[in-house]
Formats: structure tokens, sequence, C-alpha cells
């Protein structure tokens, strides 16, 4: 009889224990290299991130289009003019024009750890096209860390130095910050893209402070920069579902001004961020796969193309790289050599000038 009464108890409270379980985010979240992210933006948006917390609905679904539409589109750091400023980078992004206030062009430079890590170590660019800024971590700022999930917490410190260099004059100014990444919330997102199941929020809260200013003369500076971040993700979703950001600024205590930002993916949930343009015009197959020492390519190609095929691990860093090619109508077979690498699931990217495609591969 004991038993049947554990039986009914176990079978009663078997759907709230599934209910409860928080999804866990990995670094398969990240994106990879030549793909990109179509994104919907808003400036001075209402800062309303909804509540924290276990089971959380979060809908923004009538938020409407936005200010601004672009593609947030990886790139390699050695094809950028700014690759030789950030040594150890293998993550960059060409910021679109307007997304980022009067810059007209800028790149961000990343660091994936194969400890999923993502540090942000600087941007460089120009402010309406004259004036070019540099903002250098000497510490890296960690944006990211992966796996997470429901109330993990992960600290960080970082100093960074910002040039800003006008054709007579150069503004000089170094700070020190400490960051706080929360998984604070799970649950179901709405947005205009779609409904996501499963979702983790991110808190990162963030308290810069610059430490002087050279104008050129030394100045101490006042000046504190308090920044809260919302970022939404799910298992298996590529990139940031939604991000919301709060910026508060204050001299001397006093608080100065307030700006609000926010932008979601715009795309919905089991979409992939690769094009469809390659299955148009060739074919690929990937052989063994799983595999131990070597990977064979099979190309049918229809149109002619050129392009170049990269293997990344798991949390998003490049491992090899076949140099880019013509490939003229036909079949082409392609070797890559993996012998050395560790056992784990990889990616494998064809990059065309007639679009991509993406492979998930398995090393034993």
């Amino acid at each position: 009889m004991k038993n049947a009464y554990l039986l009914v108890f176990v079978a009663f409270l078997l759907p709230t224990l599934l209910a409860a379980q928080a999804p866990t985010i990995t670094a398969d979240t990240r994106v990879l290299l030549g793909e990109g992210e179509p994104v919907r933006a808003f400036q001075d948006f209402p800062f309303n991130p909804g509540p924290a917390g276990e089971n959380q609905t979060w809908d923004f679904g009538d938020i409407g289009e936005g200010d601004l539409s672009y593609e947030w589109r990886p790139q390699d750091p050695a094809e950028t003019p700014f690759q030789d400023s950030f040594p150890t980078a293998n993550l960059a992004f060409q910021v679109p024009p307007g997304a980022q206030n009067d810059t007209t062009e800028a790149y961000i430079y990343y660091d994936l750890t194969e400890d999923g890590e993502v540090l942000l170590l600087g941007t460089v660019g120009l402010i309406t096209g004259q004036d070019t800024f540099f903002l250098i971590y000497q510490d890296p700022y960690l944006s990211a860390k992966f796996p997470i999930t429901y109330q993990n917490v992960f600290t960080d410190e970082y100093r960074t130095t910002t040039v800003i260099e006008a054709d007579t004059s150069q503004l000089t100014i170094i700070a020190i910050g400490d960051l706080t990444l929360t998984g604070d919330a799970y649950g179901t997102l709405i947005t205009p893209a779609g409904t996501f199941d499963d979702v983790l929020r991110v808190r990162l809260d963030e308290v810069r402070r610059d430490s002087f200013i050279n104008l050129p003369v030394p100045i101490p500076a006042m000046t504190t920069q308090e920044v809260t971040y919302y970022y939404w993700y799910a298992p298996g979703e590529e990139y940031i579902l939604m991000e919301m950001q709060e910026n508060r600024f204050f001299s001397g205590g006093v608080p100065l001004f307030t700006t609000t930002s926010a932008f979601y993916r715009n795309r919905g949930p089991g979409t992939s961020s690769t094009t469809d343009q390659l299955s148009l015009t060739a074919d690929l197959r990937v052989w063994p796969n799983p595999t131990v020492d070597e990977l064979t390519l099979s190309l049918q190609v229809r149109e002619s193309t050129s392009g170049f095929v990269q293997l990344f691990s798991a949390n998003g860093r490049e491992v090899r790289r076949l140099p880019r090619q013509q490939f003229l109508q036909g079949e082409h077979q392609l070797r890559m050599s993996v012998n050395q690498l560790p056992a784990g699931n990889y990616y494998l990217v064809l990059n065309t000038t007639s679009g991509l495609v993406r492979e998930k591969v398995i090393i034993r």
C-alpha cells in the first residue's frame, strides 16, 4: 500500500518537476563566421524587461518593426582593417552604419575562449567619417559565458582605454569597471518574429568609472556609468533572441541622463541564419561522419562560384580552414585533416560567393 501511495505521489509531482527545469544555454548559441543575423533595433525604447524568476512569459509581440533594420555579420578578424590591434581576436563584427550613434565605420573584436567565455577586446572605427576612436580593453570585458543556466552568477573586472583622434587634438579616457552576469529568469519569449519556448534570460549589471581624462592635460574624471542589459537565449537557437539595455550616467554622484535601447532577432524559432542560395547552385556531402582523422567533402556545383571551408569547434572557435578556391561547374572533392583535434561536436561551414551552408560533424 505504501508503494501505491508513493507511485501516486510521484505521478502527481512529475509534471511539476518537468515544468520547473530551467534551460541551459551552451556555446552553440554563438554566431559562426560568415553567417549574419537580421536585427530590428529601437532607440529610446521603454525599459520594461518584465519579471525575473521561473516560468515567466515576456510578451513583446506588439513592439513593432523598430527604428533601424540591419544585419550583424561576423567576420574573420584577419579580413578586417584593424586586426593588428587585436592579435588574440578570433571573431569580429562590422558595426552597421547608424547602429551605434554617429559611428560611420567600426569593428568590434572578440576572443572566444575554449572554456566558453566571450571576451570583448575592443572597438575601432570612425565617428562621423572623420575622427578615429580606439576603445581597447587591457583587461578584457566578459560579455557572455557558456554554459549558463538559471541562477548561475559570473563576475568580472575590466580596464579600458578610449582614444579619440581628431585632426589637431587627441582625447584619452581611462576607465575601470566591474560586471555581474546572472541567469535571472526563464520562460517564454514573444517577439514580432515569433514565440520562443524554454528561454533563459541573462541579466548583466555593469558599473564603469572613468579614472582620468587627458585633454591633453590630465584631469581627474568624476563620471560613472551604470548599465543594465537583458539578453534572451534559447537552446538550439543561434544568437541573442532579444536584448534590452538601460544606460545611466552620473557625475560626482549626480544623475546626468539615461538612455535606453533594444533589438530583437528578426527570424522565427527553428529557422537558420544560413542563406538558402547555395542550395540553388551546389549540393554538399560530408563523410565519414562521425570521423576520426579526416573529412571528405563532395561538392556538386551547378553554377561556377568561389569559396573556402572553415571548421569550428562547438564554442565557435575556428580550428581548421581550407583556402579560397574557384569551383567550376561539376563535381569537386576536398579533404580536411582533423586527426589532431579533440573528440567532440564541430561545425563545417562552406562559405561561397553564392551563399553558405553548414554541416554538423562529430570527431571521435
